[in-house]
């Protein structure tokens, strides 16, 4: 048994009433280490999942509740372990958007879990579990490339899904040679759908980045563009021709060097490089951006100020699984009814 003093003297080694990074920073990690785990967060996830009420309904399905406490770990490690070595230093705690710790203050404060956006937000965790089950034809909770090609309405360009399985812009965690898992396929959607963090912008800029000296030029780009052209000419849509398309870019993102595009170029005009990496690699986005409404844009940040990209996309996403799932119910019912009236007339 726990008595008092022997809680008085645990929370005396790590409770900094001052500091509650450095709080938290203690009471999460494993004491022999100067960092946090992955498994640190299992027992604090298991009793969020066992203890909110926003997550009642998890209660009865237990891989539901398994996937929801490694979605939200690889989220919380996604902006903290910046170098993709499984660990969490105190400065980067320090240093990192949004925040955990209020996050995790805010799980406290409201009952209802849709009040809490970033981290543990259930309706993004749905968004990214139905989009990964969505693409894993046979469940195997494994991607490959002819999976991945399916993302988004078969989005992405051949050549940037050649490029994602090369492992060049983030080695993958699957651990199975030319699969991506779930985890490898949460970092790569939080990099598409959301491209002005800092994570995004080097994981498309060492995608473009061909032979890795530091600078995106010409080449490269059209390397991607051909692929593009190539597209809108089967769809019977009008091409740019890619001098234009540079243009565009010197224009856009002002590099030091015109037709030199380094990352520290994207980071100072972070509003546009999404729209850089978009054009070369996602035909959606890149005809998003050719038909763009500019007023319609602007409505979307002023009706939801704080919303980044990604907030915006997985509402948009939540929305159409919810109205999928209204259809199939529907046609249930009306299956069943007429099964009813089948009944009746024999």
């Amino acid at each position: 048994a726990i008595d008092e003093q022997m809680l008085i003297s645990w929370c005396q080694g790590k409770i900094q009433p001052d500091d509650l990074v450095l709080s938290f920073f203690y009471v999460v990690k494993n004491e022999h280490n100067d960092w946090i785990e992955r498994e640190d967060f299992s027992i604090f996830l298991t009793t969020i999942l066992l203890t909110h009420p926003g997550l009642d309904f998890l209660r009865e399905t237990q891989e539901f509740q398994d996937r929801y406490a490694d979605t939200v770990i690889s989220r919380i490690f996604f902006v903290y372990d910046e170098k993709d070595v499984g660990r969490i230093y105190l400065n980067c705690l320090r240093r990192n958007k949004p925040s955990v710790i209020e996050t995790w203050k805010q799980l406290a404060e409201h009952d209802d879990i849709k009040m809490v956006r970033d981290y543990f937000s259930y309706e993004h965790f749905y968004v990214i579990y139905c989009t990964f089950w969505e693409l894993d034809s046979d469940h195997d909770f494994l991607l490959d490339k002819d999976d991945l090609l399916k993302y988004d309405g078969h989005a992405l360009s051949r050549r940037t899904v050649d490029r994602i399985f090369s492992e060049t812009p983030t080695k993958f965690t699957s651990a199975v040679p030319g699969k991506m898992g779930y985890d490898d396929f949460l970092r790569f959607l939080l990099c598409d759908q959301n491209r002005q963090t800092d994570r995004s912008m080097e994981y498309w800029f060492h995608m473009f980045d061909l032979d890795g000296d530091g600078c995106i030029r010409d080449h490269e780009m059209k390397y991607f563009y051909e692929e593009q052209v190539q597209r809108m000419e089967c769809l019977n849509y009008d091409t740019i021709p890619f001098a234009d398309i540079m243009c565009q870019m010197n224009d856009m993102i002002s590099p030091k060097s015109e037709g030199q595009f380094r990352l520290r170029d994207f980071k100072k005009m972070r509003k546009f490089a999404g729209t850089f990496f978009s054009l070369f690699s996602s035909l959606n986005k890149f005809l998003a951006f050719e038909h763009r409404d500019p007023f319609l844009a602007k409505q979307e940040q002023l009706d939801n100020p704080s919303y980044s990209d990604w907030d915006r996309w997985c509402a948009d996403e939540y929305l159409r699984l919810a109205m999928e799932e209204g259809e199939e119910q529907d046609d249930d019912n009306n299956r069943g009814m007429g099964d009813d009236g089948g009944d009746d007339g024999r």
